[in-house]
């Protein structure tokens, strides 16, 4: 009589791989290489001389970096993957894309209104 061999098990996967390949969709795995891509481009563009990504952080004004700075960034970070994620899950309203372009557009182009601005409405009567 042979006994026939039992097959082997195979071998058990790591709990954060199982975790990620069930329950990753398209937004997390985009999430995910942006991060990998963004720490990539900040890490060769440190190791050049003519770069310091503490510039990025330093106020106008103080020449310091400040926490607002790196708060703007956070948040630009942040919104553009909400608006990503709603855009793949057709979740993407309307007034939520309008609301992220005046934001992060309309912003810019507002503080160079207001550096040019000189005090007086368009309507307003020439003195």
């Amino acid at each position: 009589m042979s006994a026939e061999a039992a097959p082997a098990a195979a071998p058990e996967s790591p709990a954060w791989l199982h975790w990620a390949v069930t329950h990753a969709n398209a937004a997390d795995i985009v999430l995910v290489f942006l991060l990998i891509g963004a720490c990539w481009v900040v890490w060769k563009a440190q190791s050049r001389e003519d770069f310091d990504f503490a510039d990025m952080l330093r106020d106008d004004t103080s020449n310091k970096p400040t926490p607002l700075r790196f708060a703007i960034i956070g948040s630009f970070a942040i919104s553009s993957w909400v608006v990503m994620h709603d855009t793949l899950a057709n979740n993407l309203s309307d007034p939520q894309w309008i609301f992220y372009l005046v934001t992060w557009s309309g912003a810019a182009i507002m503080r160079v209104f207001a550096e040019r601005w000189d005090g007086r409405l368009p309507w307003a009567k020439k003195e």
